[in-house]
Formats: C-alpha cells, structure tokens, sequence
C-alpha cells in the first residue's frame, strides 16, 4: 500500500556563511563602538577624581600637597583612557603648574615644568595655532630657564610669547604675557611698546599701568611712575602692595603733604597689612614724628605676631633711634639689651653684631 500523507515537520534553514560573516563583523563593531563609547565616561570620572583631589592639596595654603600626585595620577588616566579631549591636558597643566611653583625641591619642580612641555607638544599637534597653548609655553620655558639658567630656553620662551601675541593681535592678555616676559628679561623698550599696546585695545587692565610704573621707576620717571601707580589703585585697590608702593613713590619724590592725604584719604591707619603699616613707620620716622612712628611700629609688632628679634634689623632700628628722640633714652636702654639677650639665645652672630654696633651709635651702653 502507498504512503500518501505529506510530511508537515518544519525543516530547518541553515544560515549561509555569508550571513554568519556579517553578523559577525556587525557583533565585533558593536562591542568596539561599545568600549569606545564607555571610555569617556570612565575618562570624565577620573578627571572629575583629579579635580576634586587637586582641590584638596590647594587648601589651607597647601597644606595636603601631596595629594597633587594622586590628582596626576588620574589626570593620566583620563587623557589616556579619552586623549582627543585636550580640555583634560589644560587642566592637567594648570595642576601641574600650581604644584611646580609651590614645591621646594628643585628637581621635583624641573621635572614638574618639563612634563608641562610635554603635554604641550602632545595638544600643539591638535591645534598649532591656540594662542593660549604658545603663551603657556612660553611661561613654562621661562620658568625653565630661571630654574636652569640656559638661555636656550629663553629664547624658546621669547618666539613662544611672540606667536601668541601675533596670532591673536587683538587680545591684551597675549600682549601682557608677551611684554612681562621681555620685562623680566630687562628689554625695557620693548616691554614698554607692547604695555602700552595692550592698553590701548583695552584700558581695564591694572597690571599694564603697575608694570609701566616698574619700567617709569627703572628709567627714574618717577612722577610718571607715580600716576601709574595711581591708576593701578583706581583700577584694583586690592593690587598687591599697591599703597605701600604708592606710599614709598611719595617718600623718593618728597611729597609728603599728599603722601599724608593719601594715607587718610584710603584710611590706611586702618590697614592690617604688615607692608604698608612699615612703609607708614618710616613714612612718619624721616618727617620727625616720632611719637606716631612708634605707635606704628606697635601695631606692627600686634599683627605681625613675631618676636622683636625676627623683625627686621631696619625697623628695628627707627623705633629704637625714634625711643632716644623722645627722651625715652632708659626704656630704649632696657628693650635693647632685652633683645640683644634673645639673640644670644638662638646664636645668631650677624644679629647679634647688628645690635650690638646699634646700642654703641645710640650711646646705650
């Protein structure tokens, strides 16, 4: 008898080789664009770890320091894991720039600068033109040349200030960075073309006139230098030691009248400043009054929160010499041999001598 019923099974279709290849290919690229999209995040969690532990070493006046170097380590981490994000490499360099300067050991901070350079190598083949990465190649060449003397490096650190300025002729900054480095090189000219320069494209900028007023002094333009000066507290007058520098302009010009309205017009009887409060002390102490003199010099005993022994030799000096020209010549007699028996004490032989050659001027002995 024939079989007349139909097979119903369902048969079963083999993938070509073909298909097998394709997905294949399609599962290898999935995988590496999956790892290539989890990198960054892994990236921006070790930067944001960097970030947050070079926080820490800055605070309380880098007190935890060394917690700069496990910032570094993950900074490395998260350009290696992402290197085309050059944001990561700038603030790297801004870290290493800040543990550089504020670390003791030379050959810790040489290393610190020369790693900077290489960074800067590695986002200067990204980006050849920034104007930011020439200037901050220039700092760092200079920084390397004041710790090295080779000049090489200065001349490196000149070209370098001067592509940034020319590549962005319009912006100040550039031309600042530019000019202070030919300031510091004593290329007073120059610096001074490039101050003025930037001032005019922009006239906002405190630290253009304070410089100005540095290469004025240098030139013995001090009415020049003074207006400078003036300028720079209209602008900032949190400029670091702006008053005590004006206060000193006013002393070298003998203007003493307004060197007093100055004084009173800021309210600087005020200050807690250390700077200012002696330049005040000798402001008063060379105009003969020396009651008010040493009423200053008191102040600044408070607020240094020093030993008359560690407080300079020279101020010293005027209150002892303002003592005698109040006919206060036993009191001056008795702190005199007080502090020359503290000297003693920490063995300081130049102190010492000092003091010791004070108290025979004063005819103290």
């Amino acid at each position: 008898m024939m079989n007349t019923m139909k097979d119903t099974s369902p048969k079963i279709k083999l993938i070509s080789k073909r298909s097998i290849a394709i997905i294949s290919v399609y599962s290898v690229i999935a995988i590496i664009m999956g790892i290539i999209c989890f990198l960054p995040l892994i990236s921006e969690l070790s930067y944001r770890k960097a970030y947050i532990l070079s926080t820490e070493a800055k605070i309380q006046n880098f007190k935890y320091k060394n917690r700069f170097l496990y910032s570094f380590y993950e900074f490395e981490k998260a350009i290696k894991l992402f290197p085309w994000e050059s944001h990561y490499v700038i603030e790297y360099i801004k870290e290493l720039e800040v543990y550089a300067l504020n670390i003791n050991d030379p050959k810790i901070k040489l290393k610190g600068f020369k790693r900077i350079l290489l960074l800067l190598d590695r986002i200067q083949l990204i980006d050849k033109i920034n104007p930011w990465f020439h200037s901050k190649r220039a700092s760092t060449l200079f920084y390397l040349y004041q710790a090295t003397k080779d000049k090489q490096y200065l001349l490196d650190s000149f070209e370098s200030s001067r592509l940034a300025c020319f590549n962005d002729y319009e912006n100040p900054i550039f031309m600042i960075n530019y000019a202070n480095i030919l300031h510091r090189s004593n290329k007073l000219s120059e610096a001074y073309y490039y101050y003025k320069k930037s001032l005019e494209v922009d006239d906002r900028f405190a630290e253009s006139y304070f410089n100005l007023a540095d290469i004025y002094t240098r030139l013995n333009k001090k009415p020049l230098a003074l207006n400078s000066y003036l300028k720079t507290k209209e602008l900032n007058k949190d400029f670091n030691n702006i008053d005590a520098i004006i206060l000193r302009t006013y002393i070298s010009l003998n203007e003493l009248k307004k060197g007093e309205s100055y004084i009173n017009n800021y309210q600087l009887f005020l200050s807690k400043d250390l700077k200012l409060i002696e330049t005040i002390v000798i402001f008063y102490f060379i105009q003969n009054k020396y009651d008010t003199a040493i009423s200053y010099y008191k102040k600044y005993l408070v607020y240094s929160k020093q030993p008359r022994y560690l407080i300079k030799e020279k101020l010293n000096q005027i209150y002892f010499d303002s003592l005698i020209k109040t006919n206060k010549k036993e009191l001056a007699k008795v702190e005199l041999n007080q502090l020359i028996d503290k000297i003693n004490l920490i063995n300081d032989s130049s102190k010492k001598q000092f003091y010791i050659t004070l108290k025979s001027n004063l005819h103290l002995n």
